[in-house]
């Protein structure tokens, strides 16, 4: 079910809060089947902004620290399994709700789209219950073939090379070439990589790994540990919104 204005729902307004569905839209954004981003209601053309999904992937991860050689995850375990969803409709803001599982993991996701923005809005909250693994959420942004990005770093913006290394990020970073830009600001991953794949630049934000220290042998045998997080993300597809949205933190 697409999300619905609030004349349409009168008078049952006033009592459905949430409804199922997957699918929410304003003028300038679309999210739809459960992830797929493209331009708004009123665009021409309803170009994609995103190829395919956000989704929410499991990496092995058997390094206890960033100094043993490792320079890159790239051995894909499996992905978290979306379980339910529903939409929240209103004249200001309209929200997706998502529930995504794996085992005993969980990772729960409130897109955020308002009238008269051209921006993303996500809040997603994770528990993490995984053995030597590491979680990663896949952005593959539509019609970005450079592999350069500028990205935050100490002091102000700087030019990297992406190669499928992980690298360090703060808050922001921004891909762009002559075609098509996006711009993701976060306050709470803490490591990022791109690849390209498909002619696509896979776009890898890194939330969570394994505590390491459970997989010491002399703290073996030892249960799992299991984390929270939450964090905000806020991706825009103009440019000229970039220095309003590194801003926010």
């Amino acid at each position: 079910m697409k999300c619905q204005s609030p004349e349409i729902l009168e008078p049952l307004w006033e009592k459905i809060h949430f409804l199922p569905g997957n699918s929410i839209a304003t003028d300038q954004v679309v999210i739809e089947g459960g992830g797929k981003i493209s331009e708004g209601t009123k665009s021409k053309g309803r170009k994609l902004l995103l190829e395919k999904p956000i989704r929410f992937l499991l990496l092995v991860d058997e390094s206890d620290t960033w100094g043993h050689g490792v320079r890159s995850f790239s051995e894909v375990e499996g992905s978290f399994v979306l379980k339910s969803s529903a939409v929240l409709c209103g004249p200001v803001t309209s929200k997706l709700y998502q529930l995504w599982t794996h085992k005993r993991s969980m990772v729960k996701v409130i897109y955020s789209l308002f009238q008269g923005l051209p921006q993303v809005y996500m809040d997603v909250k994770v528990h993490w219950a995984e053995d030597q693994k590491i979680l990663k959420m896949e952005i593959s942004p539509a019609g970005i073939r450079s592999a350069d990005v500028t990205m935050q770093g100490a002091g102000g913006a700087i030019r990297r090379r992406t190669d499928g290394s992980e690298l360090p990020l703060h808050h922001w970073v921004w891909l762009q070439d002559d075609h098509s830009d996006v711009a993701i600001v976060q306050d709470g991953a803490f490591a990022f990589t791109m690849t390209e794949e498909m002619r696509t630049l896979q776009t890898g934000l890194v939330d969570f790994r394994t505590v390491s220290f459970v997989h010491w042998p002399q703290m073996m045998p030892v249960s799992i540990l299991t984390t929270k997080s939450v964090f905000i993300l806020f991706l825009t597809f103009q440019r000229y919104f970039l220095n309003e949205a590194c801003s926010i933190f």
